[in-house]
């Protein structure tokens, strides 16, 4: 079953932020470990868009509609990592936000094992 995300909805004192620099930067302002162990004890919270791992349209959550049906959705997946304000209330909204395409993230994964792993790292086949 598909959950519906309406990501248009934004606290006009909100800062969204886009791709592995705006990670770094809401990793810095909020406090995070190096490795983001526990990062919902810094009231960071994530959750993933989309529905195509794909990363050639970047890392905005563009929103597409679906060529048989018109009907829109989020095309490529897309992390969206967000900090949470609390109120004395106890009611909350989201501060600050970064999206990152998922395949960019996987593949500056796979970059960085093979940087701290090089023996992980298949060699292409010498013809």
């Amino acid at each position: 079953m598909e959950r519906s995300v309406n990501i248009s909805i934004q606290n006009p004192r909100m800062v969204t932020e886009y791709g592995t620099e705006g990670l770094k930067r809401f990793h810095d302002k909020h406090g995070l470990r190096p490795d983001w162990h526990e990062p919902d004890e810094q009231d960071v919270y994530a959750e993933v868009v989309g529905s195509q791992l794909d990363n050639a349209m970047g890392d905005h959550p563009w929103v597409v509609s679906d060529w048989n049906t018109g009907i829109p959705y989020v095309g490529e997946l897309v992390v969206r990592v967000m900090h949470r304000h609390y109120f004395d209330d106890g009611s909350w909204e989201v501060d600050h936000q970064v999206f990152a395409n998922l395949a960019s993230l996987l593949a500056a994964a796979a970059a960085q094992v093979a940087i701290q792993h090089p023996e992980l790292v298949q060699k292409e086949a010498q013809p």
